[in-house]
């Protein structure tokens, strides 16, 4: 009995040590003593991740299954977000989609904005790749159609080289990576009302964590915040209940 104790006590500490190797194997994922994060600016996302924000130095991904489905205003909020400590925004634009009023709204500094319309994929690709390396940039965003594995490598490794991050948008579900990036998110479109919409985020995959249930936002007058019944459906038993932050 007494030499059970111990073997018993010692299994939670090499599971937690095996944890951490991996997570150091991995670049420091989820472990913000080993890789800085940053806050996407909304408690309740933040909890959902690893690290308690956006692995810095990585490339997140963010995909919608139809058009107008809010991913243009995750995307504006997030990378104002990984923006605040600093640096340049470089926005890759080949479809002429963004809208800087819209997205000043949502709080882009559009002062520090750079807007860039490549041609065609391979200059997209080299431009990001380009962007990522520099350290005066806080944050890349572009419109790859299902990148390789090998070009998501090799992204990550400018971003990790450069510290920001990089922000891949995709509109259908056969455009999203094969693999390799820090995170993926599914944005989809709720019922709105009035002047407020909602968007659907779901984690679907994060590195140093785990697919995460959705949650529901609300966008009004550039204002994003959690709706009142994704924060009922977490509600504890004390009625002393904290909104969460509004971006």
């Amino acid at each position: 009995m007494q030499s059970t104790a111990p073997a018993n006590m010692a299994r939670p500490m090499a599971f937690h040590a095996l944890m951490e190797k991996i997570r150091r194997i991995e670049g420091g994922f989820g472990n913000p003593q080993l890789r800085q994060h940053l806050s996407t600016g909304i408690d309740a996302l933040d909890a959902n991740l690893p690290g308690g924000g956006l692995a810095a130095g990585a490339i997140h991904e963010l995909w919608s299954p139809v058009e107008g489905g809010g991913l243009w205003t995750v995307a504006t909020q997030l990378v104002r977000q990984s923006a605040n400590r600093g640096g340049a925004i470089l926005w890759f634009d080949p479809r002429c989609d963004f809208y800087p009023p819209a997205a000043r709204t949502i709080g882009i500094d559009l002062g520090r904005l750079i807007l860039v319309r490549p041609q065609g994929r391979k200059q997209m690709l080299w431009g990001i790749g380009h962007a990522l390396r520099c350290r005066g940039i806080a944050a890349v965003v572009g419109m790859v159609a299902s990148p390789t594995l090998a070009e998501i490598r090799r992204l990550q490794l400018a971003a990790e080289s450069g510290g920001g991050l990089g922000f891949l948008l995709a509109t259908r579900r056969e455009d999203v990576s094969a693999g390799g990036v820090a995170s993926r998110w599914k944005v989809t479109g709720g019922r709105s009302n009035g002047e407020v919409r909602r968007i659907s985020v779901e984690i679907e995959k994060c590195r140093g964590g785990s697919a995460r249930p959705p949650i529901m936002l609300e966008v009004e007058h550039g204002q994003v915040r959690v709706a009142v019944s994704s924060r009922l459906a977490d509600r504890p038993d004390s009625p002393n209940v904290a909104d969460s932050s509004a971006a």
